[in-house]
């Protein structure tokens, strides 16, 4: 028996590809396992039975690893879909037909019959629906969690040429995302009780997401919906009015989550299945999402209406002003090096750490360095460029500790030269370290709080009511300064950075002389009048921000920094 422990090294890559497009050809057959092995997080907690892994269904190209998907979702006219992203840029398509067709608009539907009898059928669908089912597709495959992983999860959506004029009938599509014989493709909100017990949710299906039914989780897209037609009864379908002219499918959900509970420390099987029922015409589509099939300790929240998860953001500014969890923001601009974040439960106990170095500028302090930490490895941003493990410039091929790191250069001019590197933990979160001038921002973004749960350090406790919270984790601590001076990298602490700079501790972060900045401010060459027309665009604590770093740098161009 072989086995697959997935630690993918992911390197630089392309996300949003231009088009869309398949990985292989049409009528070609793509290899199962790999199919699998795209799904999967990096650094996946999860064992695969590569002997296990099976395509089965009567057209053996019925699954495709796909890309740029999210130019199926380029939406005609004004928007009016609000609730976040809709499909997926990677991933894989499970279809009745062909993955291909699941690509443009048309008045026809597409159809693809590969068998007109119940040979083509999947019996396991069958006995679940009570339904004969034709041109059927599955993917199965066993698997074993690590040690206290107690969940698994991925994303999903389903699309289908039988809306809205099947709905009802027994016409219906089916597909169901079976963990250990029990279906996980559930309307949100449904699998679990008032007491948070699981039970057994509504599953999702044609009959039961559609423009009338949980219509919160579906997008219609049928062109007949937009048709016009003159004396003679000739129908003219107006294209530039279908919602997403380039997704075939006439309706379709929005992303959803499927979460179910797993057998610790044993095989458990997952498979994909979907098929036509009543006959083989009108295909449907199961896209699900690359890097999302994760195993977790707690059950993942539910998407409980079509919106996704919202997204948390904490970090810090270069002239350091910072985020917490509850995007509270606040200042200290004491010059030594200081525990942005500390987490030694992430990864399964590999532990994270963010770390940032502050210098002294004319008036206050910024933020000249960053350096993450993930296990062993360490990969820290400055201005004249990066360093991994302490080699500057080295590959960032393999990422860190498994995490690829992508890289982007977003503006280029004489001393403010902007890039950014972001770090993926996940499909829901990441680390993204940009410079500006001297100057690195850091934002940490979380979807769902698995890897930030934890956490402690200057960014606060976890979630939207984060408190400044002491390295004992209990005391909360009101005071700015003396919350920033608990969070300084202490002598007992192994420092991340690849050289010695300022205030080491024992020594204390230098604070600002509040008399001497009061002389200085009086020498600057930018004006208040010139910071707030250079930092007009935003508003809020931005702007105010944004102002008191154009004056505390004396320079304009620092608002190109937000």
């Amino acid at each position: 028996m072989k086995f697959l422990s997935v630690l993918l090294s992911v390197g630089l890559f392309q996300v949003n590809a231009d088009h869309f497009h398949l990985n292989s050809a049409y009528g070609e057959s793509e290899v199962p396992l790999e199919l699998v092995k795209s799904l999967l997080g990096v650094g996946s907690s999860l064992e695969i039975d590569e002997e296990s892994v099976q395509l089965t269904g009567p057209n053996s190209t019925c699954a495709k690893q796909f890309f740029g998907g999210l130019n199926l979702f380029e939406q005609n006219g004004e928007e009016t879909y609000t609730g976040g992203t809709l499909g997926f840029d990677e991933g894989i398509i499970v279809a009745t037909g062909v993955p291909k067709f699941i690509e443009g608009q048309d008045k026809t539907s597409n159809s693809a019959c590969f068998s007109q009898d119940s040979n083509g059928g999947d019996g396991t669908l069958t006995d679940v629906i009570q339904l004969q089912t034709y041109d059927s597709c599955a993917l199965s495959f066993n698997f074993k969690p690590a040690d206290g992983i107690q969940y698994v999860s991925f994303n999903y959506a389903f699309g289908s040429e039988e809306y809205l004029e099947w709905v009802g009938s027994i016409y219906n599509d089916a597909f169901v995302l079976l963990l250990n014989d029990v279906n996980i493709a559930v309307v949100p909100g449904t699998d679990t009780d008032e007491a948070g017990n699981s039970i057994d949710g509504t599953p999702v299906s044609i009959n039961n997401v559609n423009k009338f039914a949980n219509s919160d989780f579906y997008i219609d897209n049928d062109p007949q919906n937009y048709a016009d037609y003159d004396e003679y009864g000739t129908e003219t379908i107006r294209f530039e009015d279908v919602p997403y002219p380039n997704f075939e499918a006439d309706g379709f959900t929005t992303n959803l989550m499927a979460r179910g509970a797993l057998k610790e420390n044993e095989w458990n099987t997952l498979s994909f299945r979907i098929a036509d029922t009543g006959d083989c015409y009108l295909d449907s589509w199961v896209m699900i999402e690359a890097g999302t099939l994760e195993g977790t300790v707690q059950l993942p929240a539910s998407t409980e209406s079509g919106a996704l998860p919202t997204v948390t953001v904490g970090g810090a500014t270069g002239d350091p002003h910072f985020i917490m969890w509850s995007s509270e923001k606040y200042d200290f601009h004491g010059v030594c090096d200081l525990v942005l974040l500390e987490n030694p439960a992430f990864g399964l106990g590999k532990g994270m750490d963010i770390h940032i170095r502050t210098m002294k500028t004319r008036l206050f302090s910024y933020i000249s360095s960053a350096v993450l930490r993930i296990g062993e490895d360490t990969f820290e941003v400055r201005r004249d460029g990066y360093w991994l493990n302490g080699k500057k410039d080295a590959s960032l091929e393999s990422g860190i500790s498994g995490y690829s790191i992508k890289f982007k250069q977003l503006t280029e001019k004489a001393n403010h030269d902007q890039q950014q590197y972001i770090v993926t933990l996940n499909s829901m979160e990441s680390i993204s370290f940009k410079t500006f001038g001297d100057m690195i921002r850091v934002d940490v973004e979380s979807a769902k709080g698995e890897s930030f749960k934890e956490s402690h350090g200057l960014m606060g406790t976890y979630g939207t009511d984060s408190e400044r919270v002491g390295r004992d984790h209990i005391t909360v601590i009101q005071d700015f300064n003396e919350f920033g001076k608990e969070w300084q990298v202490g002598a007992d602490e192994v420092s991340l950075f690849h050289n010695v700079e300022g205030p080491q501790a024992p020594e204390e972060c230098k604070m600002p002389i509040a008399s001497a900045n009061r002389r200085r401010l009086g020498e600057t060459k930018v004006s208040m009048e010139d910071a707030e027309v250079a930092c007009a665009r935003l508003s809020g604590n931005d702007r105010d921000m944004c102002i008191f770093d154009v004056l505390a740098i004396d320079d304009t161009d620092v608002a190109g920094a937000y």
